[in-house]
């Protein structure tokens, strides 16, 4: 740990900890340290956290297919198999064994096992359309890439426009329904934005590569931490002195911002702005009633 309070009394210098970062998690964290602002005595302590992104792991499922089921050749299959063997058997357990065995064949044969990967848990709005316009543009891609026929090449352009329409379709509906819950619950709207700014699941970082004036892409993010915290240390050093002392309008009349108004300004008309002198505002002050009233706030007299 580096100190992060440096004082000077006299012949005696004394480093404490006073200004810490404290975490449950510091794994989250990429980078830390602290940075002298030279504005205080205290450092400026920081953390650099692991940018990730969230992401949804495929899984792989298992069915049974009924794309070639056939109910007649199905009941033909279970009419003709040799449930009678069963009966030779004197255990109750082997008989049953053999039936399960029997009818998971037949099962089998009239209804094939397949596996599909599916998402882990798909978008918030996903919807049934979209869904099957992003089947339909897998199925016309596989045939355009067997067959690379123009037919097959307008087909897959064709699924996939359709996709993508579905797609913003998809997400056009899902907010508004979102924005017309949130003004019942607004509670809800950090539970709505999670999904969207979550940093789970992805081990993946982000780093900031920062352009310097001489046109040098700075990547080591130690040293793009210290070129901000100089620029926002000393972004306020033009502030003050001889630009200080424009006080009257007269003072401004050469102003950039006065320039550029004037010359984008549609009508030329003059504004007669009369002056106002400390009396007149005192007046009005005191006409001001002490009850509070709609409007702009009224502050009450401190006895």
């Amino acid at each position: 740990m580096q100190p992060t309070r440096i004082a000077a009394s006299g012949n005696k210098t004394t480093s404490t900890l006073i200004d810490v970062l404290l975490s449950n998690k510091p794994d989250l964290f990429k980078h830390s340290g602290i940075y002298h602002p030279s504005l205080s005595d205290h450092c400026l302590t920081y953390g650099i956290l692991k940018d990730k992104m969230l992401s949804h792991r495929p899984k792989v499922i298992t069915f049974r297919s009924y794309k070639n089921f056939d109910e007649c050749l199905f009941k033909e299959s279970l009419s003709m198999a040799p449930w009678h063997v069963g009966e030779i058997f004197d255990e109750i357990d082997d008989p049953a064994y053999y039936w399960s065995t029997l009818l998971r064949n037949v099962v089998d044969d009239q209804l094939p096992l397949k596996k599909m990967r599916v998402r882990d848990k798909d978008v918030p709005y996903m919807t049934t359309g979209w869904k099957q316009a992003i089947h339909a543009k897998r199925r016309a891609t596989m045939k355009y890439k067997n067959h690379p026929a123009q037919e097959n090449w307008e087909n897959k352009k064709k699924c996939r426009n359709e996709a993508t329409r579905q797609r913003r379709l998809a997400i056009k509906e899902h907010w508004r329904k979102k924005a017309d819950d949130l003004k019942k619950n607004p509670r809800d709207f950090f539970k709505t934005f999670r999904p969207f700014l979550s940093t789970k699941g992805h081990k993946g970082e982000i780093e900031i590569h920062l352009r310097t004036d001489g046109d040098v892409v700075e990547k080591d993010q130690s040293r793009v931490a210290d070129l901000f915290a100089d620029y926002f240390a000393m972004i306020a050093d033009g502030i003050g002195g001889d630009k200080s002392k424009l006080d009257s309008p007269e003072d401004f009349q050469d102003h950039p911002s006065v320039a550029a108004i004037a010359n984008n300004i549609k009508t030329k008309q003059q504004y007669d702005i009369e002056p106002i002198s400390n009396a007149h505002v005192e007046r009005a002050l005191k006409s001001l009633t002490k009850e509070r009233q709609r409007g702009i706030m009224v502050f009450h007299q401190k006895s």
